[in-house]
């Protein structure tokens, strides 16, 4: 994978510029694998398809791993800024989350204890930076995202084919309307 793609330097900072696609990246608190069960994956993939409504971003790509997940988007030219569409994903699969290992399994509570700065303890399900996020200004940069993306489960043995992990928009590139969120084709750039 050419290196400008995903660089091992995060970058916290975001270019809210209209008219570019977005390669977004956030962890797991504790690059923990918080996202490993089917049950957490269904919780990001019905915060995706909300957000993509509610905010009217095209979808490129996406993939969710065991300790972070992957977007690429094309978020509205009236409103360029990203913020939002991830607090609304991030805020609604961490609120399931915690309620869940609440009511069952609270000994793993301690896992997602944070203790910030000031001494405030919360209970985390996400890294506190916001993550990696990459403007997208060409048809070659989003096509070698779009591959990173869908490669990523393979790479890391999670799958034969990026096809065969369920939790991708890969399926849906392989064969249109398989997968769990529709993807916006005729907008995706030529490479």
């Amino acid at each position: 994978m050419h290196e400008d793609v995903y660089p091992r330097e995060r970058r916290r900072e975001r270019w809210d510029a209209p008219g570019e696609g977005r390669f977004l990246t956030c962890s797991c608190y504790g690059n923990q694998a918080f996202l490993r069960s089917e049950r957490a994956c269904n919780w990001f993939v019905e915060a995706l398809s909300h957000a993509k409504e509610r905010h009217g971003f095209l979808l490129w790509s996406w993939c969710v791993m065991p300790t972070h997940f992957h977007l690429l988007i094309f978020p509205r030219r009236d409103d360029p800024r990203v913020s939002a569409i991830l607090r609304g994903i991030k805020q609604s699969v961490a609120r399931n989350a915690v309620k869940w290992v609440r009511e069952n399994t609270p000994e793993y509570l301690p896992r997602m204890t944070d203790t910030q700065p000031s001494g405030r303890i919360t209970l985390r399900f996400w890294q506190r930076n916001g993550g990696y996020d990459r403007n997208m200004r060409t048809g070659r940069s989003v096509w070698e995202v779009i591959r990173y993306i869908h490669n990523n489960p393979v790479v890391d043995g999670l799958a034969q084919r990026a096809a065969d992990w369920p939790w991708s928009s890969a399926r849906e590139f392989e064969k249109r309307g398989s997968g769990p969120i529709p993807i916006d084709w005729d907008t995706i750039p030529r490479e």
